[in-house]
Parts: structure tokens; C-alpha cells; sequence
């Protein structure tokens, strides 16, 4: 089975210049853990709910009295300010046990799928509990 049978497309993107507060908001609102960072049609990173929180709360130990943006605040950092800039990917012909064994080793949740050098879509342990599920059921 290639990640193309399980991924998820058209995947969620964010652009490196946006505010953070507007890749908080995507990846709430479009319940993904996520999204690829993309400029100029290519991939340039990723940003996670991970980097997101780590962002939100630092690994200060006095964080807890730090206060942190408002709502709809004017926060000065960005996207690129906070996102992963190593990112681990996967070609369209990948085969899902591939993919599956690169998570597990780098402890990541999901991983771009790439079509040369374009973010085809993105497959994540999910997709891959998901493609088991219906494997399961057809037997």
C-alpha cells in the first residue's frame, strides 16, 4: 500500500510569514496536528501543536508568570519564528510501512508527502490506524 492510498490531501498549509496566533487558530479550527510551511510553492518547514505550545509557554520555568498575547492580540511572531525547519518527508511512492517506520523512529506524528518538490498531502499515524481499520474490516 503507497501513502497516497492513505494520506490526507488537499493538506493544511500555513505560510511562514503568517502570526502564530493565525496557525493556532488553523490547526484548532481544521483539527489537525500539523500543517507544512510552504513559501514560494516550496516546502520550507512545519509547525506543530508542539511548536505552538512550546511558543505559547516556553520552557522558562517562571512561564506560568509570564501573560501571555491576548485573543486577537498583537503578537510580532510569526510562523517561521516558531516552526521546525528539519522536516522529514516522504516521496508520493512511498510504501506506508516506510512511512510508518520513519515516524516511529524520528517519534513524529505525521510527515509531508512530496511530489517532486510540491506537498502532495500529508500522512500521519492516523491515516495509517485508519487504512488498518478498514484493512481489518475487509478481511
Amino acid at each position: 500500500m503507497l501513502v497516497t492510498d492513505v494520506m490526507t490531501a488537499p493538506v493544511v498549509t500555513l505560510e511562514p510569514g503568517r502570526p502564530v496566533r493565525y496557525a493556532v487558530d488553523v490547526l484548532h479550527d481544521r483539527g489537525v496536528n500539523a500543517a507544512p510551511v510552504v513559501a514560494d510553492g516550496r516546502l520550507v518547514g512545519i509547525v506543530t501543536r508542539t511548536d505552538l505550545l512550546r511558543a505559547a509557554f516556553g520552557h522558562n520555568p517562571r512561564a506560568t508568570a509570564l501573560v501571555p498575547a491576548e485573543p486577537g492580540g498583537d503578537d510580532a511572531r510569526r510562523v517561521a519564528d516558531v516552526m521546525s525547519t528539519h522536516v522529514l518527508s516522504v516521496p508520493v511512492g512511498a510504501d506506508v510501512a516506510k512511512a510508518a517506520e520513519l515516524m516511529k523512529d524520528a517519534g513524529v506524528n505525521g510527515v509531508p508527502v512530496m511530489d517532486g518538490d510540491r506537498v502532495a498531502g500529508i500522512v500521519t499515524r492516523g491515516d495509517l490506524l485508519g487504512a488498518l481499520v478498514r484493512t481489518a474490516g475487509d478481511g
